[in-house]
């Protein structure tokens, strides 16, 4: 892999034990040139010198991922889901959902955790049909028993025999992605399961600026989150990334920012936030702060989409 890196001099932040990784090469382009643009927890953090992605590389295998996710989640309880439901504001996604499916239908949420999401959908509006989908058999254990008219999955959504083609209204992909090796081929295969004219709705981070902006102040923090997060999206970045899995009327939004229990916090949040909507406006939507509540990028299936008839091996 050809490796540009700005390291020589940085320190080197406190190794997390994760044995097994692999070298990957750019998930939206295919390239194998990068820049090493920061370095967390023992990661390099490499932006493609081709599309713009940023990226960890080497990456830790999805096992030793799944062993270090059931470290950082010992357990599942009140406690925990309380906490996790203060940090999330869903009132941005459900607007989007108003009005691109006033009607409702059918909706899949993709990693959805402990279903919190999908609860505020339910508390708030009865005309939708209500599914989840997680890759982890505890969060889908505790969400089947706590929301009981609402179908829970578990299972991976490139698992072709899962889910059928052509099954949803919606699919949303909420901090998700990032979290993903592979999450161009989730949106290419979230594509295949919406109906003609269905839409995607993918949250996710946005804090590359925030990288370049450390190179000239090292000791800032880098708040990549590796490993928990493997990709970082620019609004650019996010559109290419749609695009190329086939959806269209793609927009790219700033988040709503996520709401804390600290109130001094969350004012800063919204400071941010405020900022970065007046520059996105001047800039005609060019521009969008780092730290000001990630993105929100929509996309669309083709009205008059044909599904390929099935073929049997």
């Amino acid at each position: 892999m050809k490796i540009k890196t700005y390291l020589d001099n940085e320190a080197i932040n406190k190794e997390i034990e994760l044995t097994g990784r692999v070298d990957v090469v750019c998930n939206l382009c295919r390239s194998n040139e990068a820049e090493i643009v920061a370095r967390e927890n023992g990661f390099n953090i490499c932006r493609c010198l081709r599309c713009g992605l940023v990226y960890v590389n080497p990456q830790p295998t999805p096992q030793e991922l799944d062993n270090y996710y059931r470290r950082y989640y010992p357990e599942i309880n009140e406690k925990t889901i309380v906490q996790w439901y203060q940090k999330k504001s869903f009132n941005q996604v459900i607007n989007i959902l108003k009005e691109y499916h006033p009607n409702g239908g059918d909706l899949l949420d993709v990693g959805c955790g402990l279903g919190l999401f999908l609860e505020e959908i339910r508390r708030t509006q009865d005309h939708w049909s209500l599914a989840g989908l997680d890759l982890d058999k505890r969060a889908i254990s505790y969400a089947t028993r706590r929301h009981k008219n609402i179908q829970f999955i578990h299972g991976n959504i490139l698992d072709i025999s899962l889910i059928q083609d052509g099954s949803y209204d919606v699919i949303t992909l909420l901090a998700c992605l990032e979290h993903l090796h592979d999450p161009m081929r989730v949106l290419e295969r979230a594509y295949q399961i919406l109906r003609p004219g269905g839409t995607v709705i993918v949250r996710v981070p946005y804090i590359t600026p925030w990288l370049y902006i450390k190179k000239y102040i090292p000791f800032l923090p880098v708040r990549f989150q590796a490993p928990m997060h493997l990709f970082d999206f620019s609004p650019r970045v996010l559109e290419k990334c749609l695009n190329k899995s086939g959806y269209e009327n793609i927009r790219i939004l700033i988040a709503a920012p996520d709401m804390y229990p600290n109130v001094l916090i969350t004012a800063m949040i919204k400071i941010i936030k405020s900022v970065s909507i007046l520059i996105n406006i001047i800039s005609r939507g060019k521009y969008i702060l780092p730290l000001s509540g990630g993105l929100v990028g929509i996309g669309q299936k083709k009205e008059d989409h044909e599904y390929p008839e099935a073929q049997t091996e």
